[in-house]
């Protein structure tokens, strides 16, 4: 019984050092396919840190799929983004560089390039680019431009992250043709508290109806947007308020 226990731990150590010597001078996969995943020419290397490059890789849906029923309830811009911010940490700390030049997951085609601390991404939601540095016991992202592309809005600004507490903030500046304002908001343990200063809005109705392509509004909002709303311009000195994403409450405090 001892002997047997000795294989099996021999053997997976000699599997986990094998390994490792292959990704330490690199994989390279010119073409495989899979019923669930397609990757085109392939390359991963871990040296310092993991390197991965790849042409096309195609994850398809299947019924079971938990990416697919991931996909499917989560088709907008802002889970996206809270997506990509919670990996920064992780992407900064292992990852040495990605190329990926397009990744598709059910039809939905993205473009990934991470290098030298600039990340890059950009799919039919939107378009990212920032770069990482460390401040002490922060990581700092500079976000050069993020276009939320149904809205045709503009960000740029500061992204902090505690990567011990997992606390961020945000505070930054969005410009576009419907609206503009300046923007701190915060996220820990699934909440989120957002404070929105001189918010100037040009066309309400209009950015309604593109949110509610996206996301299912209560009936009550769109029927007061339909009959109520109709100014062309909207100035708010201020609007605050708080989202416990695990009971997906929206609490507005003031305005």
């Amino acid at each position: 019984m001892k002997k047997k226990i000795l294989y099996i731990v021999v053997f997976f150590v000699v599997l986990i050092l094998a390994l490792f010597i292959v990704l330490k001078n690199g994989i390279v996969i010119s073409s495989i396919q899979f019923d669930f995943l397609k990757l085109e020419q392939l390359y991963i290397k871990l040296d310092k840190k993991l390197i991965v490059r790849a042409k096309n890789i195609t994850i398809n849906e299947t019924q079971n799929s938990e990416i697919s029923s991931q996909t499917h309830s989560s088709d907008n811009a802002s889970t996206e983004i809270l997506k990509i911010t919670k990996n920064l940490k992780y992407l900064y700390t292992f990852v040495e560089e990605i190329d990926i030049q397009n990744l598709n997951i059910k039809d939905n085609h993205v473009r990934i390039l991470f290098k030298d601390n600039e990340f890059f991404i950009d799919n039919d939601l939107l378009f990212l680019k920032l770069t990482l540095q460390r401040q002490n016991k922060e990581l700092i992202a500079g976000i050069k431009k993020l276009l939320l592309k149904d809205y045709d809005l503009n960000i740029d600004g500061n992204l902090s992250i505690n990567t011990k507490s997992e606390f961020y903030y945000f505070q930054g500046r969005a410009t576009g043709e419907l609206l503009d304002f300046n923007a701190s908001i915060s996220y820990k343990d699934k909440n989120l508290a957002y404070k929105i200063e001189d918010l100037n809005i040009r066309n309400i109705t209009e950015i309604f109806k593109r949110v509610n392509k996206r996301i299912e509004l209560p009936q009550s909002l769109n029927l007061w947007m339909a009959y109520r709303a109709k100014g062309e311009f909207y100035h708010l000195d201020y609007l605050q308020g708080f989202i416990d994403f695990t009971k997906n409450n929206y609490y507005l405090d003031n305005i």
